[in-house]
């Protein structure tokens, strides 16, 4: 009797530990279907980016359109402008994610355009006309990035960024004359550090939503100056 009911348990404890390696298999499963692992990457990015310009780049504007309307023989006799630094951009990016704990990272910015908007009258001897400037500034360019994540869960990681663009910026200048309208433009080159935090939330082993702040510092004008960009965007983050 004693060793029946010795069989009986050992046969009880085989078929617990069985249950809780199946079980502990199972979960460890889950866990691997959802974490990050190491392979190339697609991900897409749609933000707001935002210009630090302000009254007194809209003072220099205001100055700089009268200026220009009074070299062709033009008096301003009133005039108002409005000023619009933020705008929608996008970024492609392709990436290579070597560790749940890094990765790198190639793309394509579009930090959208800041405008500046400018409608007056003005007099040159034959009567009043109703005049208008428009001055749109925009950067673009490839960029190359390193990215340091810290995973939260096997869904949720935290990242950090720093990188480079090889920006290229756009002025375009339009004047308008009682319907008649001529524009000029000119463009720069030059280099802009950038930085970044964000997070991503995996749906599942593959696909993940993005979110991310992104700071570029010294964004090079076509005017001569440089001013920095904010940038906040959401996506989509494939892996392969």
């Amino acid at each position: 009797m004693t060793r029946r009911v010795q069989m009986i348990n050992k046969n009880r404890n085989l078929r617990g530990a069985t249950i809780a390696a199946v079980a502990t298999t199972m979960l460890g499963g889950a866990s691997m279907a959802t974490a990050a692992v190491p392979g190339f990457y697609m991900a897409g990015t749609i933000g707001q980016s935002s210009t630090d310009v302000g009254g007194e780049e809209q003072a220099f504007m205001d100055e700089l359109v009268v200026a220009t309307w009074e070299s062709f023989g033009f008096n301003v006799l009133d005039g108002e402008s409005d000023l619009d630094k933020s705008d929608i951009g996008f970024e492609l990016a392709v990436g290579y994610q070597a560790s749940p704990y890094f990765a790198v990272e190639a793309a394509y910015i579009d930090l959208g355009k800041a405008k500046y908007e400018a409608e007056g009258i003005v007099d040159n001897g034959g009567g009043p006309m109703d005049a208008s400037s428009d001055l749109t500034s925009d950067a673009k360019g490839p960029a190359l990035s390193l990215l340091g994540m810290l995973p939260v869960s096997d869904r949720f990681s935290l990242d950090a960024r720093v990188g480079a663009m090889l920006g290229k910026s756009k002025v375009k200048f339009t004047a308008s004359l009682q319907g008649e309208s001529a524009s000029e433009s000119d463009s720069e080159s030059g280099t802009t550090i950038f930085f970044g935090v964000g997070f991503t939330w995996l749906i599942n082993e593959r696909v993940g939503i993005r979110v991310g702040y992104t700071k570029f510092s010294d964004v090079r004008s076509a005017l001569g100056d440089e001013f920095d960009v904010d940038r906040i965007a959401a996506g989509l983050k494939v892996s392969f």
